[in-house]
C-alpha cells in the first residue's frame, strides 16, 4: 500500500511537473513571440530611420553635386564673359589708338565755340584747329577734353562702365545663348 501511495504521489508529482512544465513553456513561448515581436518592430523602426538618414544624407549630396556643378558652369561663363569683354577692350584701345585723331574731331565739332583744352598720350598724333592740344605722359590709350568747369575723360574705363551691362548682356547671349538658358537646355 505504501508502495502505491508513493507510486500514486509520484504520479501525482509527474503530473504536476509535466503542467507546470507545459505552463512554463507555454509562457516561455508566448514570453519569446512578445519579446520577439518587440524586436521586430524597434529593427523595423532603425531599418526605417536609418533608410530615411541615407535618403537624407544622398538627397543632401546630390543637391551639393548638383549646385557645384553650377558654380563650376557659372564660373565658366563668367571667366568666358570676361574673355570676351577683355577682347573687346583690347579692340576698343586700338580703335581708339588707330582713329583719336577722328573721335577727337568728332567731339570737337559738337563743342564748337567753346574754350576748351585737350590732352592726349605722348605717342598720339592730333591737331585740330583753334583747339590746344597737349601731350601727357600719364594718359595712354585714353584722351581728355578740359574746359573751365568741366573734365571729360575718354577711355575703356568710362566707356565701359557706361555700357558694361550692356556689354555683359550681349557677350553671355552671344556665348550661351538666351543668357546662358539655351545652354542649360542643351544639359536638360
Amino acid at each position: 500500500m505504501v508502495k502505491n501511495l508513493v507510486d500514486k504521489i509520484i504520479l501525482d508529482a509527474r503530473g504536476k511537473a509535466q503542467d507546470s512544465l507545459k505552463k512554463a513553456e507555454a509562457r516561455l513561448e508566448e514570453t519569446f513571440l512578445q519579446k520577439k515581436g518587440i524586436i521586430a518592430k524597434e529593427y523595423e523602426e532603425k531599418l526605417d530611420a536609418a533608410r530615411k538618414k541615407i535618403d537624407s544624407d544622398m538627397e543632401r549630396k546630390l543637391s551639393n553635386f548638383r549646385m557645384e556643378r553650377e558654380k563650376e558652369i557659372l564660373e565658366l561663363q563668367n571667366r568666358l564673359i570676361e574673355e570676351v569683354r577683355k577682347k573687346i577692350e583690347e579692340k576698343f584701345n586700338l580703335n581708339l589708338r588707330d582713329n583719336m585723331n577722328e573721335i577727337i574731331k568728332g567731339l570737337a565739332g559738337e563743342i564748337k565755340g567753346k574754350e576748351y583744352s585737350i590732352k592726349v598720350p605722348e605717342t598720339a598724333e592730333v591737331e585740330i584747329e583753334n583747339v590746344r592740344v597737349e601731350k601727357d605722359a600719364g594718359l595712354k590709350d585714353a584722351f581728355l577734353l578740359e574746359g573751365a568747369k568741366w573734365k571729360l575723360l575718354f577711355n575703356w574705363e568710362r566707356f565701359s562702365s557706361a555700357v558694361s551691362g550692356y556689354i555683359r548682356e550681349k557677350a553671355g547671349e552671344y556665348l550661351f545663348g538666351d543668357n546662358g538658358q539655351k545652354g542649360k537646355d542643351r544639359r536638360g
